[in-house]
């Protein structure tokens, strides 16, 4: 029997000493315990109380939703019928198959003041209708050939292009004004005055290495927080008339100068300009030798193109960016 109580007191001692140390540990860990059960009992509290709000704020602004999705709705057919309102007060598009409506001047002099104005002014309400429906302020460069799916007769060119300049509005205009009254182009060409003044310019261009000529209306409108430059390319001029080989393109441009911030603005130009040309003729303006696959040659036009309308963009930001630079030093040098 003596062999069993002392198994007995060998059990019970293990027994106390694994309890006593299972109460030590409860111990230690309790804070801890305690910390988490506090903050699960504070989350579950908080979430109670954020369910209970937005089950009572679903309930009461039902109606003032409604109200407000109305007024956006209104708000949106105002904006669709002002814009059908101001297509229809400016006439056709230059795609409509008449384009000599678009890019004819008259010899009349009364007639020809208001052709000016007539031309300029639907392109800068084209702009602001375009300018209106577009949010994006990405910088981007694209270019795009119009062609003939036919023959891969060239129809036209168009390119996008904007980009964000920290400069105000109206250093940036003045700048850009001055590059286009300015009688010699980044690009070799050579501008001529015909007529013009502080706000509208009508100029001759030529360009001796693509053998172009360009008739361009110009003129400058300033506008809330904005200014916006548009461009007419004149094809048929009563006073100024073609010569039989004369390559001289029509159609319309602008450039919208848009306040995002303080000394921050949004450079945004789109350009369209059409001249039918055959397949050869447009692989000869570009430069481009004879191929043996018609569309090698397109791609490289394409290519061409698109080189084109990024490095125009970089050149005017980089002229931007000089005369801000210069700008700067000199305020520098006079609070110096």
């Amino acid at each position: 029997m003596e062999w069993r109580r002392k198994y007995e007191r060998e059990r019970k001692r293990r027994y106390r000493a694994r309890k006593a140390l299972e109460q030590q540990q409860q111990l230690v860990a309790s804070p801890a315990n305690i910390a988490e059960q506090s903050q699960s009992q504070a989350r579950r509290r908080r979430l109670k109380d954020m369910a209970s709000w937005l089950l009572s704020s679903s309930k009461v602004p039902e109606t003032e939703r409604k109200k407000l999705m109305n007024q956006v709705h209104r708000n949106r057919r105002l904006i669709d019928v002002l814009l059908r309102w101001v297509h229809l007060s400016i006439g056709p598009t230059p795609q409509d198959g008449t384009p000599w409506l678009h890019s004819t001047l008259l010899g009349d002099p009364e007639a020809r003041q208001c052709g000016y104005r007539w031309l300029t002014d639907r392109v800068f309400h084209s702009a602001i209708a375009e300018h209106a429906t577009t949010s994006n302020v990405r910088d981007f460069a694209v270019a795009t050939m119009h062609a003939d799916d036919w023959d891969f007769a060239c129809l036209g060119l168009e390119h996008h292009h904007q980009v964000t300049v920290l400069g105000s509005v109206e250093q940036l205009a003045t700048w850009l004004w001055g590059d286009i009254v300015a009688s010699e182009r980044p690009n070799g060409s050579l501008a001529e005055a015909i007529e013009g003044d502080a706000t509208f310019q009508y100029q001759r261009v030529t360009n001796p290495r693509q053998k172009k000529t360009l008739l361009m209306l110009t003129r400058r409108y300033a506008i809330a927080s904005r200014v916006v430059v548009v461009y007419v390319y004149i094809r048929d001029d009563e006073c100024i008339p073609r010569h039989a080989n004369e390559f001289r393109p029509h159609g319309f441009g602008w450039t919208v100068l848009q306040e995002i911030a303080p000394d921050v603005t949004l450079c945004r130009t789109h350009t369209l300009q059409l001249a039918p040309l055959t397949f050869n003729q447009a692989a000869e303006m570009f430069g481009i030798p004879a191929q043996p696959s018609r569309e090698c040659i397109w791609t490289q036009m394409i290519q061409h193109a698109q080189n084109g309308v990024e490095k125009q963009g970089d050149w005017l930001v980089d002229q931007f960016n000089n005369r801000l630079r210069i700008q700067e030093r000199r305020v520098s040098v006079q609070d110096g």
